[in-house]
């Protein structure tokens, strides 16, 4: 029997399930990769905890994604847990319960650990690249790691695509009174030492992880069905993701969700996903970001299966 193996990512905002099997020369071949919107951390800002409504939206998903599973005969299952369990006060019990979906535990890993899991997909995706940027924007925290040939480095932001909207977004379109405050936010954040040291490193490319820069390509091109051939490797440009953010702000969250390539689910937290990422290409002094729909479920495969 193949073995197939299921890598869910549980984040702030998305369950991710990949499903794949060796491809015979060392590597894997994906079979599915299911991505559903149920931003757990909803909240999570204001009260320290994951509250009910989001995990049993979250654990609703983890049972669609466990049967479908099942059905393609796979025979393990590799769960990992990000910054929405290392934020709470009940991340611990949450991920207990959560697993019990998929039979297999939900490991929860540190910024750290998730930065180099995020890392060593990215490596494997461009290998030819020399030294590279990475900059993985989530729903609460956001991770910059700089990597060349001699080693690498890693910094976390307590800012998100999540967090930022729910911090300084009160209402859509964004009044000139949020856009303040989403960049007074973001600016204290990218003026600490650490993270301005990243930005001094000479790095071959950017690289960007992750929904938010996943889902501004497929908005970008009208992309209604994700085709991960187009999105992974795609070079976007700095003014590009700046202009989305304007098109993006002056909507409102019924306007966003016509257009294309946008799921309903990310409408409201996108803006804010595009400033922060614009805002880290200008500080990084990148024209564009290269894109790689490979983060933390990728690098588990690579290192656990």
């Amino acid at each position: 029997m193949t073995h197939r193996i299921a890598s869910v990512d549980i984040g702030s905002n998305s369950v991710i399930m990949l499903v794949a099997e060796p491809d015979g020369n060392g590597g894997w071949t994906r079979l599915v990769d299911r991505v559903a919107v149920t931003r757990i951390s909803e909240g999570l800002d204001f009260s320290g905890r994951l509250a009910l409504e989001p995990v049993a939206r979250t654990r609703a998903k983890l049972e669609e994604f466990a049967l479908e599973a099942r059905e393609m005969e796979v025979r393990a299952a590799m769960i990992t847990g990000t910054a929405p369990f290392r934020r709470s006060t009940n991340g611990a019990e949450v991920a207990e319960s959560l697993g019990s979906v998929f039979g297999a535990p939900v490991t929860v890993v540190s910024g750290e650990e998730e930065a180099a899991l995020s890392l060593l997909a990215t490596q494997r995706s461009f290998p030819a690249l020399r030294s590279m940027l990475v900059v993985d924007v989530g729903g609460a925290s956001t991770e910059l790691i700089y990597a060349d040939e001699s080693g690498s480095e890693m910094v976390s932001m307590d800012i998100g695509s999540v967090r930022l909207t729910e911090r300084c977004v009160p209402s859509h379109p964004l009044t000139t009174e949020a856009a303040a405050a989403l960049a007074a936010t973001i600016d204290d954040e990218l003026a600490r030492p650490e993270v301005a040291a990243i930005f001094a490193k000479e790095a071959e490319a950017v690289v960007g992880i992750a929904g938010t820069v996943t889902t501004l390509v497929t908005v970008a091109l009208g992309m209604d069905d994700y085709d991960d051939q187009v999105v992974h490797g795609y070079r976007l440009g700095t003014g590009s993701v700046g202009e989305l953010f304007e098109a993006l702000a002056a909507e409102s969250v019924e306007q966003r969700c016509m257009r294309p390539g946008l799921p309903a689910k990310r409408a409201d937290v996108l803006p804010a996903g595009a400033f922060l990422l614009s805002k880290i290409l200008t500080n990084a002094g990148a024209s564009e970001v290269i894109v790689s729909d490979r983060g933390t479920r990728w690098g588990r495969l690579y290192r656990d299966a």
